[in-house]
């Protein structure tokens, strides 16, 4: 049994990996900044629970409360899960060199994953397809790239047409600025050049140097890979059938697929690249324009929606814990490449025809289905799994509506209704509601749910 410590209890994957990891017969203790919902500590799996300075208040006063942490407690392993206390860590490794407890990627990998522009740099030097992206050193070169509500984006010495819409994001998610974290908030989207350039002069006050990119149309997709110096030592792939935001954010309903093969060729070979050890996620989006998988970004970190993969038998925290004991992991944990049936109706998740020719208005796949017959992968595959906290929030968004002149398609209030109820019937697992541990999530939702009744009538 190891001693373990898992710090940014706010967060799902915190709560799936102290549940996985406290099933396997480890001791688990968890740690939340002062002032944060502590979700997992609402768990029973839950032992010591510790409570430090806020990284958004003062990096200084966490690594020092961090520092006298390790030294009184003997704990085999810590694990930082987000990049709220990722960042800080990372950024101040020299101060945690003699403490071989703490779990971090190599720097220069670790890098590569939080700063989007680097990601995306080491794709097109690997000729992985990625959204035409554009970064802006002020207001006035922004402008002369956009004149007349488009643009044009030096890639590979060529010119690109860009065209509205486009997402405005952070480089990224958090940066260490007079002494705290700061934090970027959700990305932007603009239909118009005034649109863009309020939003980057807003990004920019954020985190400096925001990203401009085309907005991608099409499903998410997610390949989840645990290495070891840049060999997989396992492997699972989902598809988002809906998105917390209808334009584009984390998944809230999702599906367990066998790995599309391009899209994990296109994640392997980044991950090898940089070497990378532990776990990370690589996201695309299938275009639908010209049905080629777009690259998003690497999250190197767990993610999310971790518990599906578990439920489908890619335990990826004990297999972590494992590969950090140096244990062996046994090749059958590596997903292999899968030869589906011939069909003479091509799918896209298959083998990614590319489309002749582009049509306007072409309808959109929201909840396409994605391949779902024999795979020769270790683990179930047509499983679905549901973020109901952020599903409801989907909901929500679709009964908003999309942004003001929004000039690409957004999912119908009626049919959203219906796949939102049906869900009830479809979904394999919940990502936070447990029936061997069902606090956390029915807090969370009471939580979320109380508060917006409050602001549907007007209570602060």
């Amino acid at each position: 049994m190891k001693k373990i410590l898992l710090l940014d209890g706010h967060s799902p994957a915190t709560l799936s990996i102290l549940r996985s990891l406290s099933r396997g017969g480890h001791r688990v203790d968890l740690g939340i900044d002062l002032g944060s919902f502590f979700l997992c500590g609402f768990s029973r799996y839950a032992q010591e629970k510790v409570v430090y300075p806020s990284p958004a208040k003062n990096v200084g006063e966490f690594l020092e409360y961090f520092v006298n942490l390790i030294n009184e407690n003997k704990y085999d392993y810590i694990f930082p899960v987000t990049d709220r206390t990722i960042v800080p860590l990372h950024f101040n490794r020299s101060t945690f060199r003699h403490f071989h407890s703490l779990v971090l990627p190599p720097h220069d990998p670790l890098e590569c994953t939080l700063d989007k522009k680097k990601t995306l740099e080491l794709a097109g030097r690997l000729g992985i397809p990625q959204p035409t992206t554009f970064s802006a050193g002020g207001r006035a070169e922004l402008e002369a790239y956009f004149p007349a509500g488009e643009g044009k984006n030096i890639l590979d010495d060529s010119f690109a047409e860009f065209r509205f819409p486009v997402v405005v994001k952070a480089c990224r998610s958090k940066i260490i600025e007079d002494g705290k974290l700061i934090s970027d908030s959700e990305p932007l989207f603009a239909n118009s050049r005034e649109e863009l350039v309020a939003s980057w002069e807003k990004k920019n006050r954020e985190i400096p140097r925001p990203l401009i990119q085309e907005y991608i149309p099409g499903d998410g997709y997610g390949i989840f890979v645990l290495m070891r110096e840049g060999e997989p030592m396992a492997l699972f792939a989902h598809h988002r059938l809906r998105e917390e935001e209808p334009m584009g954010a984390r998944s809230s309903y999702c599906e367990s697929i066998a790995p599309p093969p391009i899209m994990k060729e296109y994640a392997l070979n980044l991950l090898r690249e940089i070497k990378w050890t532990g776990p990370a996620m690589v996201e695309f989006k299938l275009d639908r324009r010209d049905n080629i998988p777009k690259l998003m970004e690497i999250n190197g970190r767990f993610w999310g929606s971790l518990p599906l993969s578990v439920a489908a038998g890619v335990d990826f925290p004990s297999l972590y814990l494992q590969m950090l004991r140096q244990d062996c992991v046994l090749p059958s944990l590596v997903a292999k490449d899968f030869s589906p049936p011939s069909n003479d109706s091509p799918n896209v998740v298959r083998d990614f025809p590319v489309k002749r020719t582009a049509r306007v208005g072409i309808q959109t796949r929201y909840g396409s289905p994605a391949y779902s017959g024999p795979a020769d992968c270790d683990y179930k595959i047509g499983l679905k799994a549901r973020y109901l906290y952020a599903d409801i929030k989907h909901l929500i968004n679709v009964f908003h509506g999309p942004p003001y002149d929004w000039i690409t398609d957004y999912p119908s209030r009626g049919k959203t209704l219906l796949k939102f109820m049906l869900s009830f019937f479809t979904t394999n697992k919940y990502f936070n509601l447990d029936l061997r541990d069902p606090l956390p999530g029915i807090v969370e939702n009471y939580k979320f749910i109380k508060t917006k009744t409050r602001q549907l009538f007007g209570q602060k």
